[in-house]
C-alpha cells in the first residue's frame, strides 16, 4: 500500500471514489468486499463497484453518495493479493469524514423536535438508518423499562415507535455486525452483560450474547478491530468502580462468536474509549481516558495505546491531570493531517490536544465556563470547511456548540438552555445527590447528524 485519497483522517466531497494506490498490480480476483471492507457509521456495509484489478490503481464506487456528515472506516485484509499470488503483507485500515453541506453564510438554526414521550430514562441516542430506506432512524434503550427501541423516521422527521428487543441497557451502538446489508443494535447494561439485536432486514431482531461479563459496558463501538474482514466490538466501563472498570475488545471469528481480549497492565480504570490509528501505521490505537480515587487506586490520565498490529499494546501518555475526563474523540482538530483528541471534562471543561504530527499533544482550552459538560463531538456544524464542537452540559440541560473561525478560535453558540437541573422535572434517573458519584443521565447524548438533510446537523438529547 502506498497511498490512499482520501488519506486517514480527512474531510472528503460525498461524491468522490475511494482510492487505492498499490506498489504493484491489484490480483482482479481478490479484488472485491470481502478484501476490501468499507463500512458507514451511520447504515452499515456500504455497497458499490471496485474498478482497477489488475492494476496498481483501485477506486470504489459507492451506489449511492456518501451521507454528509458520516465517519467512513476502511479496511484492507491480508486476503489482497498481487498478480504473483502474494498477500498484502498486513491488514491496513483508515478512516476518514464525509463533508457537511457548505452553510453560505447562513448561521445554523435549531428546533426542538420531540420523538417520544412514552417511556422514562433514556441512556443513549443513537442515529441510523434502521430500514434501509435511506434516511436516518434513531435507537434508545430505556433503562428503567428494560427495553429498546427503534423510532421510525418516515423522512419528513415523523417517527414511529418500534421495540426492537429487551435489555435494561445504558449504551448502544449501531453496526451491520453480521455483515448482511442490514443494521443491527449492540447493547450493554450494569450487569456486566453485552449482547446485539441481530436485524432481519424486515426489522425483526434477535438477541445474541456477546459477553456476561463485560464489566458494565457503556461506551462500545463495532470496527474491525484486528483488520480481518469481520466486525469486532471494543467496550469500556460505565462508571469507575473497584474492581476497576475494564477496557475489553471482542474479536469475531468471523460468524458472530467472539472471544473476550481484557487489555490489561496499564492501571487503567476505562470509562473512556475512542478506536483510532494515531500514528496512521494501519492498524487501529485507541485514546483511552482513567479515572480515579476514590474509586480505585488508579491514577486519572489521558493515554493512547499503540497497537503493534498484533494486539499488543504500548501506552503513551497524553495529560496526567486529574480531569475526570467524560467524552473523548478523536479528530483532526486544526486540519494539519494528524489526528488530535478533544475531551470534555467535570474538572476542566472543555479542551483539545493539537498533535506537533509526532504524537507529541499540548493542551487548548476551548471554554473554561461551561458547568459540567457531559460529552463532545467535533463536526463541521457550519458547513464552512473547519471543525466545530458540540457539546452539552448536565447541570443545566444545555447543548451547543462552539464555533471555529478556522484558526481555533471558538465562539460559544446555545442551541438550548433549559436552566438549572432538577430531578422532578427532567425525571433523572437517579435522584440528585448521586449525581456526582453516578451521573444523573437528565442529558445523555449529543450525537451529530444530517437528519433532515437540510441543515448540516441535527442534534438528539435524551432526558
Amino acid at each position: 500500500m502506498i497511498s490512499t485519497a482520501p488519506s486517514a483522517s480527512t474531510n472528503y466531497n460525498e461524491a468522490n471514489p475511494i482510492t487505492f494506490e498499490f506498489d504493484g498490480p491489484v490480483k482482479a480476483s481478490t479484488v472485491n468486499s470481502s478484501n476490501i471492507l468499507i463500512v458507514s457509521y451511520q447504515s452499515g456495509e456500504i455497497e458499490g463497484s471496485f474498478a482497477g484489478g489488475g492494476t496498481s490503481t483501485i477506486t470504489f464506487t459507492p451506489n449511492e453518495d456518501f451521507i454528509r456528515g458520516d465517519e467512513i472506516r476502511v479496511t484492507l485484509t491480508t486476503n489482497l493479493e498481487n498478480t504473483s499470488d502474494q498477500a498484502l503483507s498486513t491488514s491496513y485500515s483508515f478512516q476518514f469524514n464525509i463533508l457537511t453541506e457548505a452553510s453560505e453564510g447562513v448561521e445554523p438554526a435549531f428546533n426542538d423536535k420531540s420523538i417520544s414521550s412514552n417511556l422514562i430514562s433514556p441512556f443513549d441516542v443513537k442515529a441510523g438508518d434502521i430500514d434501509g430506506d435511506g434516511d436516518l432512524d434513531l435507537v434508545v434503550p430505556w433503562a428503567s423499562s428494560g427495553i429498546v427501541t427503534w423510532h421510525e423516521n418516515d423522512g419528513e422527521l415523523n417517527f414511529t415507535e418500534h421495540i426492537a428487543g429487551s435489555i435494561k441497557a445504558t449504551g448502544v451502538f449501531l453496526a451491520d455486525l453480521n455483515l448482511d446489508g442490514n443494521m443491527d443494535i449492540l447493547a450493554g447494561n450494569q450487569q456486566d452483560t453485552l449482547v446485539w439485536f441481530q436485524n432481519d432486514g424486515a426489522q425483526n431482531f434477535t438477541k445474541h450474547a456477546i459477553a456476561n461479563n463485560a464489566a458494565r459496558p457503556y461506551k462500545i463501538y463495532a470496527i474491525d478491530f484486528d483488520g480481518d474482514g469481520d466486525m469486532d466490538v471494543l467496550a469500556c466501563g460505565y462508571v469507575p468502580v473497584s474492581p476497576p472498570a475494564k477496557l475489553l475488545w471482542y474479536e469475531n471469528n468471523g460468524a458472530e462468536n467472539f472471544t473476550e481480549h481484557n487489555i490489561t497492565g496499564f492501571s487503567l480504570d476505562a470509562t473512556e474509549a475512542y478506536p483510532m490509528d494515531m500514528d496512521f501505521d494501519g492498524d487501529m490505537d485507541i485514546i483511552v481516558s482513567s479515572e480515579t480515587q476514590p474509586f480505585t487506586t488508579n491514577v486519572d490520565k489521558l493515554i493512547w495505546l499503540e497497537n503493534d498490529g498484533e494486539e499488543a499494546f504500548t501506552e503513551h501518555l497524553v495529560d496526567g491531570t486529574q480531569r475526570i475526563y467524560v467524552g473523548i474523540h478523536g479528530v483532526d482538530m486544526d486540519d494539519d493531517g494528524d489526528v488530535d483528541i478533544l475531551t470534555a471534562a467535570s474538572l476542566s471543561n472543555l479542551g483539545w490536544y493539537e498533535n506537533d504530527g509526532d504524537l507529541n499533544f499540548t493542551r487548548h482550552e476551548i471554554a473554561a465556563d461551561i458547568t459540567s459538560p457531559f460529552d463532545t463531538k467535533a463536526a463541521d456544524v457550519d458547513g464552512d470547511g473547519d471543525m466545530d464542537v458540540i457539546y452539552i452540559s448536565q447541570e443545566r440541560d444545555l447543548v451547543g456548540w462552539m464555533e471555529n473561525d478556522g484558526n481555533e478560535n471558538f465562539t460559544q453558540r446555545i442551541i438550548f438552555d433549559h436552566g438549572e437541573y432538577d430531578p422532578e422535572v427532567e425525571g433523572a434517573y437517579y435522584p440528585g445527590p448521586l449525581r456526582q458519584q453516578i451521573w444523573t443521565w437528565m442529558v445523555t447524548s449529543t450525537y451529530s447528524v444530517p437528519l433532515d438533510f437540510q441543515i448540516p446537523f441535527s442534534f438528539l438529547k435524551a432526558y
